[in-house]
């Protein structure tokens, strides 16, 4: 599927100095010259050309749960994939919990942002945490979180009090964002003075051999 695409600056260090990488292939490209470069002054990887801003929302609001589906699950029913992946990532889930166990206490205000279908929220219900709330712009995996685990979750952009949240957390998440740097300023507001931001992610960059 064709979509609109942008030149852009990055927007960390605000050059537009950077050096295309030799990758083997950009995950969801359209075949339109989008390029994985790094920043010269920064260091900061990222995609130049890219989607613009509109084309990414409609691509996560109903496309990008099924591009990412796992091969093994194809023979699956919709229900049957979402509780698969609601049990793997909660394994995750259990991970940053324990992580957070000498930070944050239980009644403590907990927000996820980019919540998936409410899997690491559902780790945190699980322990004893009552004040969660997630925000995720895909429809039908927000509804999911809502329905299936009664998790408090806004389905497309979410607007909170500063200094709000004891915990923030941002799990495999950031490498969506366009604007990584205004986002983070943006968690930072939200969070109390003696708050965590938790940010968690994976490189999945594959590059060709070089010569």
């Amino acid at each position: 599927m064709l979509r609109e695409i942008e030149t852009v600056k990055y927007n960390l260090c605000g050059a537009d100095d950077y050096q295309v990488l030799p990758t083997a292939e950009i995950r969801f490209s359209t075949g339109q010259g989008e390029r994985l470069v790094v920043c010269r002054q920064c260091g900061l990887v990222y995609l130049n050309p890219r989607w613009t801003e509109a084309s990414y929302r409609d691509f996560y609001q109903a496309e990008y749960r099924e591009g990412v589906r796992d091969p093994a699950a194809a023979t699956l029913s919709k229900a049957e994939r979402q509780q698969r992946l609601l049990c793997d990532i909660q394994q995750r889930g259990a991970h940053v919990v324990e992580f957070r166990r000498d930070f944050v206490c239980p009644n403590d205000r907990v927000l996820e942002m980019g919540c998936s279908n409410g899997d690491i929220l559902r780790s945190f219900q699980l322990a004893d945490y009552a004040d969660l709330m997630g925000v995720k712009p895909n429809p039908a995996e927000s509804q999911f979180a809502r329905e299936a685990l009664e998790l408090n979750v806004i389905t497309g952009d979410a607007h909170f009090q500063s200094e709000s949240f004891a915990l923030i957390l941002i799990v495999a998440s950031i490498v969506h964002f366009l604007d990584p740097l205004s986002y983070l300023c943006e968690m930072r507001k939200l969070c109390k003075p003696a708050g965590y931001l938790y940010v968690n992610t994976a490189d999945q960059i594959e590059y060709t051999k070089l010569s």
